[in-house]
């Protein structure tokens, strides 16, 4: 055996050491990389903060009857549905006159906007039990009038 250099020896190059010019440039990406991450956290915070339902402590509350009539004490009008919109119900009552009752957003679920468009389209009277909120008549149930128009 002789004492030769092996002629299996590493192609492995040693990186070089970057200039000044590159490590500034690899700290500004660095910085803006860290910004990004910043304001998408700051912009997800705060989308989360603004859709998020009410709470029960802090948050409107909901009126609207879900699965029983309101009791006697609560007011009502029976009429004819002109148009129903996503946040008021029109009606023509017996006399002719109009009346707007509006559905506030956390009774919407439960106050059938669709069903009081079926009752437009065909004619049918409804019964809006309703409760003054702030000077507004607002719906809190909804059934089917008995009253024959």
């Amino acid at each position: 055996m002789t004492n030769e250099p092996s002629s299996t020896s590493s192609n492995v190059s040693v990186p070089e050491t970057p200039s000044p010019q590159q490590r500034s440039s690899i700290a500004k990406a660095l910085q803006l990389i860290v910004l990004g991450a910043i304001v998408a956290f700051v912009g997800i915070g705060a989308f989360l903060l603004t859709s998020a339902p009410p709470t029960k402590k802090h948050g409107p509350k909901v009126m609207a009857y879900r699965n029983e009539r309101p009791p006697a004490s609560v007011k009502y009008v029976d009429g004819l549905v002109i148009n129903s919109l996503s946040r008021e119900i029109r009606l023509m009552l017996k006399d002719r006159s109009e009346r707007v009752i509006h559905v506030r957003a956390p009774d919407k679920p439960y106050i059938d906007i669709q069903h009081a468009q079926t009752h437009a389209a065909l004619g049918q009277p409804v019964r809006l039990y309703y409760k003054r909120v702030g000077g507004t008549d607002c719906a809190v149930f909804m059934e089917d009038s008995p009253v024959a128009f």
